[in-house]
């Protein structure tokens, strides 16, 4: 009798320094050019999502900014926006694993497109991000002048979908943060290297 040995859930690739992350049903593309933003719009300048994700609708410039930063984020180490594809090709929406302004601690996003909520690709999307956090904090990536050791989530208190992919992902919470938002926490932690 042979034993079968489990293939990891989600295969990454690189195209120079600029990964792209395989899922059951998607790919997860580090946003690494301006091609991207004509895709992103459907997110970033739709009203709804935008008010899920706690924010106004991004302008045109804004949006390119943005796009912008993250190509930048991405050139200068492993954390970054991803716009999110079917394998056929379909835009889904963007996720990212970013810089939170706190050291050694990412930020993880997501947020899809109105006509595909509720088939789970926020949820694939978010544990295919924290299989490519385990992996970075493995390598002792470090994230500002810390070593790369917490990935955190925040959302408003009333985004009761978005705690509920958190919570799917292993993220441990919610904790209340700054300004009465909601925060969950997945720690990838080690005494020794914070």
């Amino acid at each position: 009798m042979s034993s079968a040995v489990a293939s990891p859930p989600f295969e990454i690739t690189y195209n120079g320094q600029f990964p792209t992350i395989v899922t059951e049903r998607m790919r997860l593309e580090a946003i690494s050019s301006e091609k991207y933003s004509k895709d992103l719009k459907q997110i970033f300048q739709n009203r709804d999502t935008m008010q899920k994700y706690d924010g106004a609708v991004f302008k045109d410039e804004e949006l390119a900014e943005t796009v912008n930063k993250w190509i930048e984020d991405w050139k200068n180490g492993p954390f970054g926006g991803f716009a999110m594809y079917t394998k056929n090709g379909c835009f889904v929406g963007y996720c990212g694993l970013t810089k939170s302004g706190e050291e050694g601690v990412a930020h993880l996003a997501y947020a899809v497109v109105p006509a595909l909520r509720r088939f789970l690709y926020a949820t694939e999307a978010a544990k295919a991000l924290i299989f490519y956090a385990t992996k970075l904090f493995k390598e002792n990536v470090y994230l500002g002048n810390k070593h790369f050791y917490k990935v955190v989530a925040t959302m408003r208190p009333d985004n009761s979908i978005s705690a509920k992919v958190a919570k799917a992902t292993g993220m441990s919470g919610p904790s209340r943060g700054p300004e009465g938002r909601d925060y969950f926490f997945y720690m990838v932690f080690s005494e020794a290297k914070v």
